[in-house]
């Protein structure tokens, strides 16, 4: 059985349009938070609306913890290894530009350790 991309998850929010699109955050059991953008307010590959969302090469990612808002990928919400990876594309606590193989890991490695809420399944 093949594993699905974080691609078969996002789905576009109510309020995106033409100008601005917004896909709603994969959220996890214990409280964690994926936001993957892609558009051409994103800072992606292409930065543009494209509704095929498998055309991107790379987006932006943000994770967030519970009320703590937008938290460091190295903070517990992936191994220390895979947040090292993710250093060269941080822009505080924004990921800009991150190639999509690297935001699959991250997807995998989250969902193995803080459980994707079943509402995505």
């Amino acid at each position: 059985m093949q594993t699905k991309t974080f691609h078969h998850y996002l789905h576009e929010t109510p309020h995106s349009n033409q100008f601005l699109r917004t896909l709603q955050p994969l959220t996890f059991e214990d409280g964690y938070i994926l936001s993957i953008q892609m558009s051409k307010v994103a800072y992606c590959i292409p930065r543009e609306n494209i509704d095929d969302l498998t055309m991107y090469t790379h987006a932006e990612i943000a994770i967030s913890y519970k009320d703590l808002g937008f938290v460091h990928a190295g903070d517990g919400a992936v191994s220390k290894a895979l947040a090292d990876r993710l250093e060269e594309f941080r822009n505080g606590t924004v990921y800009f530009t991150v190639p999509v193989d690297l935001i699959q890991e991250v997807f995998e490695e989250m969902a193995h350790i803080h459980k994707l809420n079943p509402e995505h399944l």
